[in-house]
């Protein structure tokens, strides 16, 4: 505790610790690798940690905060996109050329959950591996083409 006087009074005020101890810079460059993708061996070697130390400074409980502070922030510049992203789907949806308006309707749909992976747009025609299978067996070689 630290004791203060102005005008012959006594103060007495305590002193609190840093209610946030700011981690190294080190550290953050940690999570930024971690968070770009590096596996921990790529982030040890960059770093000059060990494979222990960059597990505990991932685990570190002021790590995850600014981890969670980072991806807070890349999720709002995400987000931020949206209208862009709804306004180039329109443009794509409306174009003139069939094939630009299918693969803008295919990731519409993709988008939404309403398109499954196992399907693509050729030629305006939905296929699925099933068919692509089926062509095979078929003897098919050409299933790109639009059949008549």
């Amino acid at each position: 505790m630290n004791t203060l006087t102005q005008n012959n009074q006594e103060f007495v005020v305590e002193v609190q610790p840093q209610a946030c101890n700011p981690i190294p810079q080190r550290w953050i460059y940690v999570v930024q690798l971690h968070l770009a993708g590096k596996k921990i061996k790529e982030i040890a070697g960059c770093t000059g940690y060990t494979e222990n130390s960059v597990y505990r400074i991932l685990n570190h409980e002021e790590v995850n905060a600014v981890r969670q502070q980072i991806l807070n922030t890349t999720q709002k510049e995400f987000e931020a996109l949206f209208p862009k992203v709804v306004e180039a789907i329109g443009t794509g949806l409306d174009d003139e050329d069939p094939k630009v308006r299918a693969i803008y309707t295919s990731q519409w749909l993709k988008a939404n959950g309403k398109f499954s992976d196992n399907r693509t747009i050729i030629n305006n025609n939905i296929i699925t591996a099933e068919d692509v299978v089926q062509n095979i067996l078929n003897g098919d070689n050409k299933p790109n083409e639009q059949r008549t």
